[in-house]
């Protein structure tokens, strides 16, 4: 990125370059959050160590149900959501937190594979930000 110090229409040509930069942001944001769901993906579904030893056909185990989806929120920003599929996504919140009975009896012992997918994950999608910074500074956001 060069910059001419001389040039009477610094302002103007900083401008341009900081506005062509957040138009490639705004381009890049929907792939960018698809690579790090993938990544968050992959962590969850090494993180989720145990299987059932279910063979049916027709069951679908919590690691084979992984879905990474962006979406927009209310106020029309784009976001990540990885979960379970529509077979399994409603067992993640017992196999993460756990689940006791009324009487204190431990049913299943919590894993927070979550939490622990996305602290394994973190230093990854840094690195991502970081190379999708890295492209739009040398592209000068053309």
């Amino acid at each position: 990125m060069k910059i001419n110090l001389d040039d009477a229409n610094l302002s103007a040509d900083i401008n341009d370059m900081l506005k062509a930069m957040k138009n490639m942001c705004e381009k890049e944001e929907r792939s960018f959050l698809k690579s790090v769901g993938e990544i968050i993906s992959r962590a969850v579904r090494k993180n989720m160590t145990w299987r059932s030893g279910i063979k049916k056909a027709d069951y679908t185990h919590m690691q084979d149900d992984i879905q990474a989806v962006v979406k927009k929120d209310k106020n029309g920003r784009l976001y990540v959501r990885v979960q379970g599929g529509k077979k399994t996504g409603h067992k993640w919140r017992f196999l993460n937190d756990g689940a006791i009975n009324k009487e204190g009896t431990v049913l299943v012992q919590a894993t927070h594979f979550v939490e622990k997918s996305i602290n394994d994950s973190q230093s990854e999608v840094d690195s991502e930000a970081d190379k999708l910074i890295e492209r739009i500074v040398k592209t000068d956001g053309k």
